[in-house]
């Protein structure tokens, strides 16, 4: 299987419109050294890789820091890189591998408007290794709402060698991994009661049949 290899801060990944099997890849041509708050226009971006399932995709899966994401795990990406309000009004996300977000604005023209919080990787068991630089906000996981870099005036925690910055790191992800965990267990118990229900169903079906048959049996004695 044909992989692409998201191994830049550059590469974007963004929903391909009309195909919901499909993403496109874009590269970023300008300046990258800091992406902060920025708005950047359609011309700074190299001709997209297309990565999906359908014939036209050059690539079958994407791989994100060591996981390669397919199949029907990126349809699943391919529907989180947009949204649509009550009005009807959709809306698309570029996304590199840090999970930094630009909203795509469809104005004269196009533009990409920096979103504070980070793509949510930890649905896809990716786990990003966030650029150490100042950080004057908090920045979220938006799949869980888990804080990845709380608000700092000097260095990112998550790439703090100190012990509190290892703290930090630890307890972010600690709460990442319990929060699927719980979802994984709700799951579970959620298939243990559906497995019952039906079990019980067919227990209950068969005595019927055994009712019916005997009552069957009954009817042709007496004639």
């Amino acid at each position: 299987m044909s992989v692409f290899k998201m191994d830049s801060d550059t590469y974007f990944i963004r929903d391909f419109v009309g195909q919901p099997t499909d993403l496109q890849v874009y590269d970023y041509m300008d300046q990258h050294t800091d992406f902060e708050m920025v708005r950047h226009s359609g011309s700074r971006w190299r001709q997209p890789t297309i990565v999906g399932l359908s014939p036209r995709a050059q690539f079958k899966a994407l791989e994100v820091f060591g996981v390669t994401i397919g199949g029907d795990q990126l349809k699943e990406l391919v529907k989180d890189l947009s949204f649509s309000n009550s009005a009807g009004e959709a809306f698309h996300f570029c996304v590199n591998r840090q999970g930094l977000c630009f909203l795509i604005v469809y104005s004269q023209p196009i533009v990409r408007l920096r979103i504070n919080d980070r793509f949510g990787w930890s649905r896809y068991g990716v786990k990003p290794q966030l650029s150490s630089r100042a950080i004057l906000w908090s920045i979220c996981d938006m799949s869980n709402g888990a804080v990845l870099v709380p608000p700092s005036s000097a260095v990112d925690p998550l790439e703090d060698g100190t012990a509190g910055g290892k703290s930090v790191m630890h307890s972010c992800w600690k709460k990442l991994v319990e929060e699927k965990n719980k979802v994984i267990e709700e799951k579970e118990k959620l298939m243990e009661k559906t497995e019952s229900l039906l079990t019980k169903s067919l227990e209950e079906k068969e005595k019927e049949v055994v009712s019916l048959k005997a009552a069957l049996e009954s009817l042709g004695r007496s004639y």
